[in-house]
C-alpha cells in the first residue's frame, strides 16, 4: 500500500508537473502560431501588392498603347491626305500640260491651215473639234477636283483614291489625245511637228 501511495503521488505530481509544461508551453505555441499566421499574411500581401503593381503596370501599358494607336491613326490619315493632295497636284500637272499643249496644236493648226485645201480645212475642223472636247473634258476635271477639296464630300479613304485614280485617268488619257491629235494633223500636213 505504501508503494501504491507513493505511485500514486508520484502520478499526481507527474500531472501536476505536465499541465505546468503545458501552461508554460502554450503561450510558445500561441506565439508560434501568432508567427506563422503573421508571415502567411505578409507574404499574401506582398503577393497582392506584386499583383496590384503588375496590374498598374498593364493599365499603363495598355493607356500607352492606345495613346500610340491614336497617334498611329492620325499618322495614316495625314499619310492618306498627303497622298491625295500628290494625286491631285499630278492631275493638276497633267491637265495644265495639256492645256499648253492645246494651245500649241492651236497655234500649229492655225500656221498650218491652208484655205484652198478642203481636206485640210476639214482635218483643222476635226482637229479643233476634239481640242476642244478635250478642254471640256479637264475643265470637268478640275472642278470634280475643286468639289473634292471641299470639305463637304464625305467619302471613305478607300472611296477618294478610287476616284482619284480615276480622275488621274481620264486626265492622262485627255493628254494622250490631244498628242495623238497633234500629231495626226502634223502627218495630214506633211509636217513633223513633235
Amino acid at each position: 500500500m505504501k508503494k501504491s501511495l507513493i505511485i500514486l503521488s508520484l502520478l499526481l505530481a507527474g500531472l501536476t508537473k505536465m499541465n505546468a509544461q503545458f501552461v508554460v508551453d502554450a503561450p510558445i505555441l500561441e506565439g508560434l502560431t501568432t508567427s506563422l499566421l503573421t508571415n502567411q499574411l505578409d507574404q499574401k500581401v506582398d503577393a497582392y501588392q506584386t499583383q496590384l503593381n503588375t496590374l498598374q503596370t498593364a493599365k499603363s501599358s495598355y493607356d500607352t498603347y492606345e495613346q500610340l494607336r491614336k497617334v498611329n491613326e492620325r499618322i495614316d490619315q495625314v499619310s492618306n491626305s498627303i497622298n491625295e493632295f500628290r494625286d491631285l497636284q499630278d492631275i493638276i500637272k497633267i491637265s495644265a500640260n495639256s492645256f499648253q499643249e492645246v494651245n500649241e496644236a492651236l497655234k500649229f493648226i492655225n500656221k498650218y491651215e491652208i484655205k484652198s485645201n478642203s481636206d485640210l480645212t476639214s482635218v483643222a475642223s476635226r482637229s479643233v473639234a476634239s481640242l476642244q472636247g478635250s478642254i471640256r473634258q479637264l475643265e470637268s476635271i478640275i472642278k470634280s477636283c475643286q468639289k473634292f477639296l471641299s470639305s463637304d464630300m464625305k467619302m471613305s479613304d478607300f472611296e477618294r483614291k478610287i476616284l482619284l485614280d480615276n480622275y488621274k485617268q481620264k486626265a492622262q488619257q485627255e493628254a494622250y489625245k490631244i498628242y495623238q491629235m497633234r500629231k495626226k494633223y502634223a502627218f495630214a500636213v506633211g509636217i513633223n511637228a513633235l
